[in-house]
């Protein structure tokens, strides 16, 4: 569960990084954001997936956002 989290994640930073092209490199706050938004996303799709119903998906997607959540939390701390 772990690898395909970062997997997903990973699939998307390039769209960062095309939106971040003015500047060569993604700062530490915009990596925050962005798992940030990221944990958002899987929030909404949980209430979604309950909503419906589809327990199975709903427990994958909490799994994916207690590992996100753990490297915001990582990015929080090495940043201080």
């Amino acid at each position: 569960m772990q690898l395909e989290t970062l997997r997903m994640i990973s699939s998307q930073l390039p769209e960062e990084n095309i939106i971040k092209r003015i500047s060569d490199l993604i700062s530490e706050n915009d990596k925050i954001d962005f798992l940030v938004t990221e944990s958002k996303k899987r929030k909404v799709t949980i209430e979604i997936y309950r909503s419906s119903g589809r327990a199975y998906l709903d427990k994958k997607e909490e799994r994916k956002l207690l590992i996100i959540q753990e490297y915001i939390l990582n990015q929080l701390f090495l940043k201080n």
